[in-house]
């Protein structure tokens, strides 16, 4: 960008004193307007698609299958037989040079989408669907999922909710154009000017709505990658001025992965923290590199009772192939069966009442351990329910394994309590130093591939939304 010396200088070349004045008046007046900092083209190249509108002509659509930010105008609507074709006219461009498909051309109506850009006026609202709230026990707190464009979630939630959560994370596209995951990662091309700038844009209208959302003595924590992590904290300075802002760096793969002459081996996150928000020692800083202290840190792991791998159908073991009876009302475990013969089936139960081993794919599989184990660790409080698993219609079963119940004993790891409902028992660690947590995190359970995988099958089940 030219100074203002070197733009004086060529002002001063012009011969025409009018003109002269004129531009000179005009720089003048973009200079005062002049941003410093973070500065970004506010474009709005977001579209939203419509659940439930109709299509007629005139509608704004885009295709199944192509980008929703390519979109088109319905210019006709005709019946053949028992299907609807539309004629379609690309949206921008000079006229005659627009991209049509009509005729023979022309587009099923079923593979269309009706959209929205950013800007124009919607009437978005909640609906409450089955399964949309998670709740663990009858009378206590639900969990509610929300499953929507954020932007407009986040809107609606301000009606009730203006500065009424502590704690918001945030866990937006990097911005990396790739195109393996469920939200839409790459709606910006990777050669456009403009790809920083769009992706600021959608983070700022999202960020001032969650500011509004936040307690100011709150925490807002946003996730991100190398891709976009310099402009992001740009962008919250400006929009979270009196806040303290660290940016933390986390090892989530440790054997690296080849990217430009290094191996990214981390992510970030960037904490913004209320004024009066206190962080309190911990015995883990989250970074120490004595590996036998790290090992007292390790959470213990909850294993899952459904056997994987080799020798997990049922014929493989086929005593472990018994009945777990769930209350659930609470839920917990009330009993455990005896094992079945193998030529004897499950006999039908009412939902929820009963958990078996069955794998992912449906068939059936076996249990880790026998009845008579399994009665002894659900007298100990070391076996406990996950969620229940509509789609294998029986319910995850965890427990704690020999490591975990050998740390017990050793007294690397204490019980601190036991569930009130459950009995199931409550982990602590062994007391040690206490210290600050650190800004660079490097613990195994932080790693994506190894725990990642895993605790979003403990959460979703088998076979659920997201691999990894």
């Amino acid at each position: 960008m030219a100074t203002t010396n070197s733009i004086s200088s060529l002002l001063s070349q012009i011969p025409d004193a009018n003109l002269r004045a004129e531009l000179s008046r005009a720089v003048e007046e973009a200079l005062r307007d002049r941003q410093f900092g973070l500065v970004f083209e506010e474009h709005l190249p977001e579209v939203q698609a419509l659940v439930g509108v109709p299509i007629r002509k005139a509608t704004r659509v885009a295709i199944a299958g192509e980008p929703l930010n390519c979109t088109w105008r319905v210019e006709n609507i005709e019946t053949r037989g028992t299907t609807q074709w539309a004629d379609l006219r690309r949206e921008g461009g000079l006229e005659g040079e627009i991209e049509r498909r009509e005729g023979k051309n022309a587009v099923n109506v079923s593979a269309l989408i009706p959209v929205a850009r950013y800007g124009e006026a919607i009437y978005p609202s909640l609906r409450a669907l089955e399964d949309s709230r998670v709740e663990r026990a009858p009378g206590a707190p639900f969990h509610s999922i929300i499953n929507a464009d954020n932007y407009h979630a986040l809107q609606l939630l301000l009606y009730g909710y203006q500065r009424a959560f502590d704690v918001i994370y945030i866990d937006p596209p990097y911005n990396t154009g790739a195109r393996d995951w469920k939200y839409n990662n790459d709606y910006i091309d990777k050669n456009d000017r403009f790809r920083h700038s769009k992706w600021l844009s959608m983070m700022k209208k999202r960020l001032i709505l969650a500011k509004k959302l936040l307690n100011p003595n709150g925490v807002l924590v946003v996730a991100i990658d190398e891709n976009e992590v310099n402009h992001l904290g740009c962008l919250l300075h400006e929009l979270f001025p009196d806040y303290t802002r660290q940016l933390v760096t986390i090892v989530t793969n440790q054997k690296g992965v080849a990217q430009g002459r290094l191996s990214r081996v981390e992510e970030y996150a960037y904490f913004c923290f209320g004024s009066n928000v206190i962080l309190s020692p911990q015995s883990d800083d989250l970074l120490s590199p004595d590996r036998k202290e790290q090992k007292r840190f390790q959470t213990p792991r909850w294993e899952w009772l459904l056997r994987g791998g080799t020798n997990s159908r049922r014929e493989d073991r086929k005593k472990l192939f018994f009945p777990i009876f769930i209350d659930p009302t609470t839920p917990t475990i009330t009993s455990i069966g005896d094992p079945l013969d193998f030529n004897e089936m499950p006999e039908p139960s009412e939902e929820k009442m009963v958990a078996w081993p069955i794998r992912g794919d449906g068939s059936f599989g076996n249990w880790r351990v026998s009845p008579t184990t399994l009665r002894e660790y659900v007298k100990k409080g070391y076996v406990k329910l996950g969620g229940y698993d509509a789609k294998r219609k029986t319910w995850t079963v965890l427990y704690l394994g020999e490591k975990a119940q050998r740390q017990i004993e050793e007294g690397a790891i204490t019980i601190v309590g036991r569930d009130p409902k459950t009995e199931v028992v409550e982990l602590g660690y062994a007391s040690g130093e206490q210290r600050q947590i650190k800004t660079v995190w490097h613990r195994g359970t932080h790693d994506a591939g190894t725990y990642g995988s895993s605790l979003l099958r403990i959460i979703l089940g088998e076979g659920g939304l997201f691999a990894f």
